[in-house]
């Protein structure tokens, strides 16, 4: 079972976040000779009910956080957080949704970048951007080592890769 570090950086408050971090990121990975071997995309938004009239309770959940990933274009899912679920639906659920006018989009982020093969790693360098804006919000980086490793073992050879 593969092992994954979800790593991501934020700047401060009122310090603005420079792609050129992202730049120095990509080329640190590149200089370890690792291969590019394509491009990833993961779309997370965050939906709330439409209530026509508060005053009537909402028999639904009262958040949704909807998330796809390139690698499963065909699949969408659902974050149901006061239920502590998650829900697959094919990916056509975003247009039944908006027809049906029953959630609207409060907000989406885009994650992007690319991914890369450095061994028994397989690593995923992006940033995160607002939908609507190519303002950088952030920078996030995947890594992953594939081969069988007891949680030790994982532990030990991901912190060697990251230093």
């Amino acid at each position: 079972m593969p092992v994954k570090w979800l790593l991501h950086w934020q700047a401060s408050a009122g310090i603005q976040v420079t792609s050129q971090t992202l730049v120095d990121v990509v080329k640190c990975i590149e200089s370890m000779n690792a291969t590019r071997i394509g491009r990833w995309v993961v779309t997370a938004a965050h939906y709330r009910p439409n209530q026509r009239d508060q005053s009537i309770p909402v028999d639904c959940a009262r958040e949704l956080l909807g998330v796809s990933f390139s690698e499963m274009q065909s699949k969408y899912f659902f974050i149901l957080r006061a239920e502590h679920m998650v829900v697959e639906a094919d990916a056509n659920i975003t247009a039944i949704m908006e027809k049906l006018q029953t959630y609207r989009n409060r907000l989406t982020v885009m994650f992007e970048g690319f991914q890369y093969q450095l061994g028994d790693f397989q690593i995923k360098a992006g940033r995160a951007v607002l939908s609507h804006s190519d303002n950088l919000r952030g920078i996030i980086m995947e890594v992953q080592i594939s081969v069988q490793f007891n949680v030790f073992n994982s532990h030990f050879a991901m912190t060697c890769l990251l230093d």
